[in-house]
């Protein structure tokens, strides 16, 4: 084999590697997401990611103990629309059922 041939395939294998390496499922950083505290989980809704607004629902379950440099992010269900810039509120009545409040607006930033 010559040697570019050499590189080539370690190019290939590291590309490879990486494609299986990189499967942890956190949040990326966002700004203007609303949270609330239901039960033993804080919930984190939507937010401005990258100059766009998100749907995702992240939570963290405070029940447990965990390590503070790695947060053991759960992925919920997605909102029906993409908010930021929202207030929530938790219903005192059940203490589960989460009020998400946000202005429509048609440009991000």
């Amino acid at each position: 084999m010559n040697l570019i041939q050499i590189i080539f395939d370690f190019f290939l294998i590291l590309s490879c590697i990486n494609l299986f390496v990189i499967c942890d499922d956190f949040p990326s950083p966002r700004a203007a997401q609303a949270s609330s505290l239901v039960n033993n989980k804080l919930y984190f809704f939507g937010g401005v990611f990258a100059d766009n607004f998100t749907n995702e629902v992240w939570y963290l379950d405070l029940s447990n103990s965990f390590n503070l440099s790695v947060l053991p992010w759960h992925k919920d269900q997605g909102l029906p629309v993409a908010v930021a810039f929202a207030s929530s509120c938790v219903s005192p009545i059940d203490n589960s059922s989460v009020f998400l409040i946000w202005w429509k607006h048609d440009t991000c930033l």
